[in-house]
This record gives C-alpha cells, sequence and structure tokens, in this order.
C-alpha cells in the first residue's frame, strides 16, 4: 500500500512538472498578471488586492458600479390587471383546455387578477382571496373599470 501511494505522489509530481504551467517568451511573470477591476479597468493583481484588502469602501464602491436595467427591476407601484365573472358558475381548470380537469368554480360578480393569456383565448387567473392559480374562457371575464 504504501509502494502505491508512493507511486502515485511521484507520478502527480511528475505529471505537474511537465504540464506544468511555463509561460512563453512574451508573457508577464504570475506576480504581474492582471485582474478585472469592477470598473472595468485591467490592473495588476497587487493593485488589486490593495483596492480589495486596504479600503474599507471597496465593497460600497463595487455595489454602487453595478447598474440593474430598468425592465429588471419590478414595479412596487404596478396595481394588478382585476377582471370580474360574467358567467353563472364557470368552471376554473387546470390548464388552458377544456379536456384539462376542472379544478373549481367561480360565480358571476367575482374578482380575478389575470396572470397570463394565450392566443387561444385562455386566461391563468387567481381568483380574490385565493392562493391557487386556475384558467378560464376569456370570454366569462370582463375588464374591470
Amino acid at each position: 500500500m504504501i509502494r502505491l501511494t508512493s507511486l502515485l505522489v511521484a507520478g502527480l509530481g511528475l505529471t505537474m512538472l511537465i504540464a506544468g504551467e511555463n509561460p512563453a517568451e512574451g508573457d508577464p511573470p504570475a506576480a504581474t498578471r492582471t485582474a478585472f477591476d469592477p470598473a472595468g479597468v485591467r490592473i495588476g493583481t497587487e493593485a488589486a488586492d490593495a483596492v480589495l484588502f486596504d479600503d474599507p469602501a471597496a465593497i460600497e464602491r463595487a455595489v454602487a458600479a453595478v447598474t440593474v436595467p430598468a425592465a429588471a427591476v419590478p414595479s412596487q407601484a404596478a396595481t394588478p390587471d382585476y377582471w370580474v365573472v360574467t358567467g353563472n358558475r364557470v368552471n376554473l381548470r387546470g390548464g388552458p383546455s377544456t379536456s384539462d380537469a376542472i379544478v373549481g368554480q367561480v360565480g358571476e360578480g367575482q374578482r380575478a387578477e389575470v396572470l397570463e393569456r394565450t392566443d387561444s383565448g385562455w386566461l391563468r387567473i387567481r381568483t380574490e382571496g385565493s392562493a391557487t392559480d386556475a384558467w378560464i374562457f376569456g370570454r366569462f371575464l370582463q375588464r374591470q373599470v
């Protein structure tokens, strides 16, 4: 077992020696290679270490440098798209088809938030006061004004 371990360690050492990093003639030494600065400026690793470890405000500057596109930030002021059920008793389905299972029913005048629409006229809704989503055919809903 000791011979096998010694052979394995020797093989790894030889592999590292042969396949180890051997910089080309024009490459800078490892100590002066560049790192990426959050501001988009390439700087040496020594300077990067100084920026990250010697400056307590580095995190605040890095966070301030990150910009999020306006479309990616959800609007807090967005109001739900509520519609009103117009049919007496309308089936709610598990999917956008009459072949999908009935998961509930809604009555006339009940409010529902529209979450998604299909090209075939089906709407995925969440009824007011419920946490479940279901599908209803669009002709049984009217936009609330």
